[in-house]
C-alpha cells in the first residue's frame, strides 16, 4: 500500500504522521509532498489540515480522475443519508470516484423524499384571547383586562406547567 501525505508548509506534522501511519500499516510505504504530487501513483491520500483549499481541490481532483481512470473506486464514501445531509440531491448518489455505501432501496427511498417531502407537522391550536382569559379565571388568577396575548401566554403556560 502507497501512501501520499500533502502536508503544505507543516512538515514536522507531516512526519511525525507519516511514522503514525508507517507503525500502524507495517508494510505501508509512507510518502510525503509538500504540494500538489502526482496522486494517482498512490492507494490512498492525506491531505493534512494546513493545506490550502486551492490545493487540495487540485490534489482531490487528481486523485479521483486517477481512480476514475483506473476503474477503481475508493469504498470510504458517504452513504446516501450522510450525502443528502451534506446537501447534495440523492439522484446523483454515489459520488464520483466512490462505491455505493447504500442499498439500492435506500438509494430509491431518499430519491423519493427528496421528490415528494413530508409535509410539516400542523401547528397545534392556539386558545383564543378568551379562552385563554377564562382559563386563568377558572384557575383563580384572573388578568387584567387590557393584559396583551403575549402576557396572556406566558401567565397561560406558566399554569399548564405547575398542573
Amino acid at each position: 500500500m502507497k501512501v501520499i501525505i500533502y502536508y503544505g508548509h507543516d512538515g514536522a506534522a507531516a512526519k511525525a504522521f507519516a511514522a503514525e501511519l508507517r507503525e500502524a500499516k507495517h508494510a505501508a510505504q509512507v510518502r510525503h509532498a509538500p504540494f500538489f504530487d502526482q496522486p494517482e501513483k498512490a492507494d490512498d491520500i492525506v491531505i493534512l489540515e494546513c493545506v490550502s483549499d486551492f490545493d487540495r481541490g487540485r490534489i482531490e481532483a487528481a486523485y479521483r480522475a486517477a481512480l476514475e481512470a483506473t476503474g477503481v473506486l475508493r469504498q470510504d464514501g458517504p452513504t446516501v443519508e450522510e450525502y443528502v445531509a451534506a446537501g447534495y440531491s440523492a439522484s446523483v448518489y454515489p459520488p464520483k470516484g466512490y462505491a455505493s455505501r447504500s442499498t439500492p432501496e435506500e438509494i430509491a427511498a431518499a430519491i423519493a423524499a427528496q421528490i415528494n417531502p413530508a409535509p410539516p407537522p400542523a401547528n397545534p391550536v392556539e386558545p383564543t384571547d378568551d379562552e385563554l382569559r377564562a382559563a386563568l379565571t377558572a384557575a383563580g388568577k384572573p388578568p387584567h383586562p387590557q393584559t396583551g396575548r403575549k402576557k396572556l401566554l406566558e401567565k397561560y403556560n406558566a399554569l399548564k406547567a405547575t398542573e
